[in-house]
């Protein structure tokens, strides 16, 4: 059975961002828009409802909802067991702080994740406090605990990583198992060899499901490995026969053009929770609160109509979900950028990743391609002040990404986490102008909420006027953790202290998923609790209310 996907928002006139989850199993998988009374520019920011597990008769599956005795008719992926690397000296930390970055294996002080080589990452000593560990992964010796290090996060795996090329940084060779990019079997650690790759062939004991391996980049294997025929099963073929040149577009009229007075606030008529006037979809499908209107503008795994009885050349991605609206100040029109929350990674419509939708200023879809591929679980997400969409990994070991609505600059993976389970992201850039803050929520028991405060590097980036150019802004910086007192009111401290943080979420507010600022205040939910905390972010107060009442009345 194929799943009816619609959205579902609360719109607070701001920053055109929408929310997707599945609310309804009919027919076919769809994606419909919920715009304002006239137009889907008056789309703004949101504060996602909570969603608690499905029935068990429904074959959606949610990865922190118990699992249904049918909740997939997808074969289930078997993982390719990781190679036995041999037993070597693993490289002992060292600060340098007077090299160059990027930094090597086991080297710093980084400030970040690009101030490490590749794939490596910064390892944050004092959010994770290494007090409590024996070591960083893949490194010897005894970290400072006011330093930070570049470290192979995907030590232990035989996930390929880049660390390192034409010998440098000189602190990632020799490389380990699955470590690129070597030129020699001496670049190479002890028992291993350099598998020469003419561009994208497997790596014999290696896998790339972190999307890292780089085509024409070679890779240290185990001496006694040899080349083995490829294992991927040839791209599958089209569930649909195409029609004769184009595919007809919808017989609706397009959405009317703005008028003059588009903001005027006194013709806006959404109260959400309130069905009096009845209002359904334009196929009769979703019932809307009063305010909202529904039209049908794409399904997963059809090809988009576009105007000029034209079609989309990619079929619309599988599992739509978190989503937002994005000006294109060039045409007048906009971007409907929506995530794909599926397990499987890839590049076409099956898998995780996000697509971007482009509709002229008459409000006419003129185009669509998937925006970022080779993700997983993209569940909700965010907008960022430069105009970038940051998508969330709702999986274990997930991360938070960039997207570019236009599909012109690739997606860039961000120093908000390595946790996984990522939800929602949100900023604040009123309570302290000169100290923008960011936010991202973690569906999970004991998901934290996570504080992201760029450095002095990160502020470099965040104040240049070139929107590309201040993504960065998400690579450099701190993180810390939420501490709340308890009870429907109290109030709140930030943490480095990742373990306490962990315990004070599991208590109060377990399993966040939507996240919003507004004049200094921050709102997110825990769908749990059923319960939508509300942060006073200057006085460092809080309150309590209800998802069954009050300002999400009743949804």
């Amino acid at each position: 059975m194929r799943q009816l996907f619609y959205l579902s928002s609360f719109f607070l006139l701001s920053n055109n961002v929408v929310d997707a989850h599945p609310i309804g199993r009919r027919g076919e998988q769809q994606q419909r828009m919920l715009t304002g009374r006239r137009h889907p520019k008056i789309m703004s920011r949101h504060m996602h409802s909570y969603f608690p597990c499905l029935d068990q008769g429904s074959d959606y599956h949610d990865v922190n909802c118990p699992p249904t005795p049918h909740s997939s008719s997808r074969p289930t992926e078997v993982a390719t067991p990781p190679a036995s690397e041999p037993s070597t000296n693993l490289p002992q930390l060292e600060l340098n702080p007077n090299q160059s970055t990027p930094f090597g294996s086991c080297t710093g002080p980084c400030q970040g994740d690009g101030d490490c080589f590749g794939d490596l990452e910064c390892y944050d000593t004092v959010a994770v406090n290494t007090r409590q560990l024996p070591q960083i992964p893949g490194c010897s010796g005894t970290p400072q605990s006011d330093q930070n290090y570049c470290y192979n996060p995907f030590h232990g795996t035989n996930q390929l990583v880049d660390s390192g090329n034409n010998g440098s940084p000189s602190n990632s060779y020799p490389l380990a198992l699955c470590q690129g990019d070597c030129d020699n079997d001496d670049e190479c650690g002890p028992g291993l060899k350099c598998y020469q790759r003419g561009a994208s062939e497997a790596v014999p004991g290696c896998s790339d499901d972190n999307n890292a391996g780089k085509s024409g980049n070679d890779y240290c294997i185990l001496e006694d490995s040899s080349p083995i025929a490829p294992t991927r099963s040839p791209t599958r073929q089209p569930t649909q026969t195409p029609t004769d040149g184009i595919v007809e577009t919808h017989t609706k009229e397009p959405t009317p053009a703005p008028t003059d007075n588009d903001n005027d606030l006194s013709e806006i008529t959404y109260h959400p929770g309130e069905f009096s006037a009845n209002h359904r979809s334009d196929d009769g499908l979703i019932r809307l609160s009063n305010g909202l209107a529904g039209e049908l503008i794409a399904v997963s795994g059809e090809f988009v109509s576009l105007a000029g009885s034209l079609s989309s050349s990619q079929e619309f991605h599988i599992a739509p979900d978190g989503a937002a609206v994005f000006e294109n100040p060039e045409t007048g029109g906009w971007f409907y950028v929506s995530n794909a929350e599926n397990q499987t990674k890839g590049n076409d419509w099956l898998n995780g990743g996000v697509g971007s939708i482009e509709f002229d200023a008459s409000g006419q879809a003129i185009g669509y391609e998937r925006v970022a591929n080779r993700l997983r679980m993209n569940c909700g997400g965010g907008k960022t002040p430069w105009n970038s969409w940051v998508t969330c990994e709702e999986i274990d070991g997930g991360r938070v990404y960039q997207v570019d609505p236009k599909g012109v600059k690739e997606k860039n993976r961000t120093d908000m986490g390595s946790f996984g389970a990522y939800e929602s992201f949100a900023y604040d850039i009123y309570t302290d102008p000169d100290t923008p803050r960011f936010f991202v929520t973690r569906d999970a028991h004991n998901g934290v909420i996570t504080r992201f405060t760029p450095n002095e590097k990160g502020m470099e980036c965040y104040r240049k006027s070139n929107d590309y150019d201040r993504w960065c802004t998400l690579n450099y910086g701190t993180r810390d953790y939420l501490l709340i007192s308890g009870g429907p009111s109290g109030t709140f401290v930030w943490t480095t202290d990742l373990n306490a943080a962990k315990e004070n979420a599991e208590l109060y507010y377990k399993h966040t998923e939507g996240i919003d600022s507004y004049q200094g205040y921050l709102y997110f939910t825990s769908k749990k609790e059923y319960r939508l905390v509300i942060l006073n972010l200057e006085d460092e107060t809080y309150i309590y209310e209800s998802t069954k009442s009050g300002s999400l009345n009743a949804q």
